[in-house]
């Protein structure tokens, strides 16, 4: 009596490898041996797991409710994704508004330092503050447009 391939494939094959990559996995994470030993340890044992009626039993569960594991799967990936752009996102942002925060700071602190140097006369000082003047406009300006 012949197995159909599709019978194979999905009563046979996926579940051994699925329950391989499932011990390769706990083996590697585990790490106490090399990865090669790990990956002989998985084979072995899944071969004789796939000797036992628990394998039958596992293909069978797997079958049932492999798309509610993989749905699963899916949202808390996608929402712990979601969560970790979302809080690196307003890490930026609030380091941008600090850092905009600061250049406003030192330029309201350049613009006084402008009007002092200019009712005193200096005209060296006064060329020196307007091209930092003019540094830190581009610098706000640059933070802006992002």
């Amino acid at each position: 009596m012949a197995i159909p391939l599709q019978d194979f494939i999905f009563n046979t094959w996926i579940p051994f490898l699925i329950s391989f990559a499932l011990l390769y996995g706990v083996l590697e994470g585990v790490k106490i041996f090399d990865r090669r030993i790990n990956l002989l340890i998985a084979f072995l044992a899944t071969l004789a797991f796939s000797a036992s009626p628990f394998f039958e039993i596992f293909s069978q569960f797997f079958i049932k409710y492999s798309a509610f594991f993989i749905l699963s799967i899916f949202l808390v990936l996608f929402m712990g994704g979601g969560l970790i752009f979302g809080k690196r996102k307003i890490s930026s942002i609030y380091e941008e508004t600090k850092e905009l925060k600061e250049i406003e700071k030192e330029i309201d602190n350049c613009k006084k330092e402008l009007e002092k140097a200019e009712e005193e006369g200096d005209t060296k000082k006064v060329e020196e503050l307007k091209k930092k003047l003019k540094e830190l406009e581009k610098k706000k300006e640059k933070l802006l447009k992002k």
